[in-house]
């Protein structure tokens, strides 16, 4: 279920155009270690798999990402939602609520949510949590709200992490580099990044989003 109105980007906007949130699935699928340690905030942190979402039960609600992982010695399910800009339809807080009931019905381990904002101006409201209030009935699920300006990209590309780099042109790039620069050395830096001559088109393709 399509939850969030994609926006025409300002004239001039260095913003990638759209199916970037596409392509970063993308990454998802081939680099998930790197994009749950740096979600969790732990190196101690390893993907045991990918879970598929298209399955029958988990059609309707169509997550970004279930994750099977191994964080700090405990099986969990981690989930990232990618989002482009704010969800219009369906509040963030409603959506993730969705997610992890919905998880914890199939999957039976703690879910550990996370909501990804790649635009600037998006995620500025999101609270984080969903409540809901009443005696007796009262609900509380809370996530982790990231966005990818708000990060400083060139510690990114320091460590040269390899699933992290594709989203590092959406960083906060040095003060002295303007978008468009920052946009080259991030490619630069890409380009070094070792892998199979067959994966690197894949791998660099979202930089031309």
């Amino acid at each position: 279920m399509e939850a969030n109105v994609e926006r025409p980007e300002p004239e001039g906007s260095s913003f990638p155009s759209g199916g970037y949130d596409t392509a970063a699935k993308s990454v998802v699928q081939r680099e998930p270690n790197d994009l749950i340690r740096f979600s969790l905030g732990t190196s101690d942190a390893d993907v045991i798999q990918v879970l598929e979402t298209e399955q029958p039960i988990l059609n309707w609600y169509r997550a970004d990402s279930f994750i099977h992982a191994k964080v700090r010695g405990k099986e969990v399910i981690v989930h990232l939602e990618l989002q482009t800009h704010d969800s219009t339809e369906i509040p963030m807080p409603r959506r993730v609520a969705g997610y992890v009931g919905l998880g914890i019905r199939t999957f039976g381990m703690p879910i550990y949510s996370h909501v990804i904002y790649f635009h600037p101006n998006a995620g500025l409201n999101d609270p984080g949590e969903y409540v809901q209030d009443g005696q007796a009935y009262e609900i509380t699920i809370k996530y982790k709200v990231i966005r990818l300006c708000e990060i400083e990209g060139q510690e990114i590309l320091d460590e040269r992490l390899r699933g992290l780099i594709p989203f590092a042109p959406l960083m906060k790039p040095p003060a002295e580099m303007d978008s468009k620069e920052w946009l080259r050395h991030c490619i630069e830096v890409a380009e070094t990044i070792p892998m199979d001559a067959a994966d690197k088109p894949n791998y660099l393709r979202v930089f031309h989003k």
